[in-house]
């Protein structure tokens, strides 16, 4: 999708990338869906576009995290000590700190159903 709209992919986030251990806490993680997901669609990106496409982070399972969405007030508010949180957070930092956004930027979409004036009869 970004290629066609052209738009730069700027990483990729895995997200329920693990499930932090319940006994151990964040110092074991259980690969729930398998590992390496997010790394390999980052090296798919990479040769695809032939830029760096990398991992922006790994956003753990967390109920709170659904939680959180549910009641509208956000892990990185509510526990922002949370690995989910943590990792949310240093995500956020990441992409501000690329000072640019697509403020302003023309993307060339046409709403469905949208016709110019024109051809209004």
């Amino acid at each position: 999708m970004a290629s066609m709209m052209k738009q730069r992919v700027v990483g990729v986030i895995e997200n329920m990338s693990y499930l932090v251990c319940p006994h151990c806490g964040d110092d074991h993680h259980i690969d729930v869906f398998g590992a390496g997901g997010g790394a390999t669609v980052a090296a798919t990106l990479s040769n695809r576009f032939g830029y760096d496409v990398p991992v922006l982070g790994q956003v753990p399972i967390d109920v709170r995290l659904r939680a959180g969405g549910d009641t509208g007030r956000p892990i990185v508010l509510a526990e922002p000590d949370a690995p989910a949180a943590a990792a949310l957070t240093s995500i956020a930092q990441q992409l501000t700190a690329k000072g640019r956004g697509l403020a302003g930027l023309q993307l060339g979409l046409t709403p469905a159903g949208h016709r110019p004036a024109a051809e209004v009869v």
